[in-house]
C-alpha cells in the first residue's frame, strides 16, 4: 500500500515539475515595484512603479544649453525635443507589461498604449520595447535604488506612494518612495486645447507648459523636506534644493513653497493619495 502511495506521489511530482520550474523562472510584476535608476549609454533618468501605476523621467546625458539667460524660441523648442516623460498605469502577464499614459509631453497620446517585456535579476532589469511588428527594441537596463514603504514620524509630512495633484491650473502626478521623488505637471488650458506641433513656436510653448523632475529628499531638524532635482526639464536647475512645509491628514497633503529664511512664500497646493 505504501509503495503504491509513494509511486503516485512521485508520478505527481515529476508531472508538475515542468509548471513549477516555469512558474519559478517567471517575472511577477510586483518586481518592478521601487524606483529605479536607468543605465543607458546616453541618458539618464528615473523610474517609479506600484500597484499598477509608473512614472519615468528621462533626458539626455549631454543636455543642449541655452546661450543667454533667456532662452531662444529655438533653444527651446530644442530642449522640448530632449523630454521624454510619461505617468500612467500598467498592467503585465508573465514578463510583457502594457503600459497605458496618462500625463505626458504630448497631448495627443495620452490614452494610448505600448508594451514592453522585461526580465529582472536582483536589483537590476532589462527592457525592450515591442514594435509595431511585435518584435523587441534595443535593450535597455535600469538598476533598483529605492522602494516604496510605509509613512513613520521621519517622513517630513510626506508618505510613499503616488499622488495627483488638486491645483486650479495644473495637472499631475507625483511619486515618492524611499526618499526619492518625481513629477510631471503640464498647464490645463495647454493640455485641453489645441496643440500646433508643426512650429519651432508651438515647441517652444510646450516646453513652457510642462514641469518636471526626479530627485531625492530628506529632512531637516523642524522636520521639513528638501528637495534636490537630479533630473529636471530646465537642465539649470539640476542640483538646486528647495524646501517646503508639508501637512499630511490620511490620503490629502497640503504643502507651501518656502523662501529661504522658510517662510512660506504663498505658493504651494494640495495632492490626494491614488489608490
Amino acid at each position: 500500500m505504501k509503495s503504491t502511495i509513494l509511486t503516485s506521489l512521485l508520478a505527481t511530482i515529476l508531472f508538475l515539475l515542468p509548471d513549477l520550474l516555469t512558474a519559478q523562472n517567471k517575472t511577477s510584476c510586483s518586481q518592478l515595484d521601487g524606483v529605479w535608476e536607468y543605465d543607458l549609454p546616453d541618458a539618464r533618468g528615473m523610474w517609479f512603479s506600484k500597484e499598477g501605476r509608473y512614472l519615468w523621467v528621462v533626458f539626455p546625458k549631454e543636455r543642449k544649453t541655452f546661450a543667454g539667460e533667456s532662452p531662444t524660441i529655438e533653444e527651446e523648442a530644442e530642449a522640448f525635443g530632449e523630454i521624454n516623460v510619461s505617468t500612467g498605469t500598467w498592467k503585465c502577464e508573465e514578463q510583457r507589461a502594457t503600459v497605458t499614459q496618462l500625463y505626458i509631453k504630448n497631448p495627443a497620446q495620452a490614452g494610448q498604449t505600448f508594451q514592453f517585456d522585461f526580465e529582472v535579476i536582483g536589483d537590476k532589469a532589462k527592457y525592450w520595447v515591442l514594435q509595431a511588428d511585435g518584435s523587441r527594441g534595443p535593450e535597455g537596463n535600469f538598476h533598483k535604488i529605492g522602494d516604496f514603504g510605509k509613512p513613520n514620524k521621519e517622513n517630513c509630512g510626506t508618505a510613499d506612494g503616488f499622488w495627483e495633484y488638486e491645483l486650479p491650473d495644473q495637472y499631475g502626478i507625483s511619486a515618492l518612495a524611499g526618499g526619492y521623488f518625481g513629477w510631471i505637471l503640464v498647464e490645463k488650458a495647454w493640455w485641453d486645447g489645441q496643440t500646433d506641433w508643426s512650429t519651432a513656436e508651438g515647441k517652444a510653448a510646450a516646453f513652457d507648459k510642462i514641469t518636471t523632475a526626479t530627485g531625492s529628499y530628506s529632512c531637516d531638524q523642524q522636520g521639513r523636506p528638501h528637495w534636490k532635482n537630479l533630473h529636471a526639464k530646465d537642465y539649470r536647475v539640476e542640483g538646486q534644493s528647495f524646501a517646503t512645509e508639508n501637512e499630511l491628514q490620511g490620503g490629502n497633503i497640503q504643502f507651501w513653497f518656502l523662501d529661504a529664511e522658510g517662510k512660506r512664500n504663498g505658493g504651494g497646493g494640495k495632492a490626494k493619495r491614488l489608490k
